[in-house]
């Protein structure tokens, strides 16, 4: 198992920047040469995009599920949803009220 947390953020509307807006699911994890070319392989260019300044992938909700699962290589695995985050490994729920998101 990798070290560290990966955070998989769904967003209302993706940043404009990335594959005209259509990018909703932000990846947040320590590097890993392996997790990058996984995600790499997931997804064509046309639905994933790195985002250099934020240190992010930005992936269209298409490949969500999948998402999850490559998260999990990580100790520490989070989906965030609006208020909620969801512990990937446990299922737990985090209720958050007024989590900021970037939306």
């Amino acid at each position: 198992m990798k070290s560290g947390v990966c955070t998989i953020t769904v967003h209302e509307v993706g940043p404009p920047e990335f594959l005209k807006g259509l990018a909703r699911v932000q990846v947040t994890s320590p590097y890993d040469t392996e997790f990058v070319e996984a995600l790499k392989n997931l997804a064509p260019h046309r639905a994933r995009a790195w985002d250099p300044e934020e240190k992010c992938w930005w992936f269209t909700e298409a490949y969500l599920d999948h998402l999850k699962v490559l998260a999990q290589e990580f100790e520490d695995a989070w989906l965030v949803e609006r208020d909620v985050r969801i512990n990937l490994h446990t299922g737990e729920r985090v209720e958050q009220m007024g989590l900021f998101t970037g939306d």
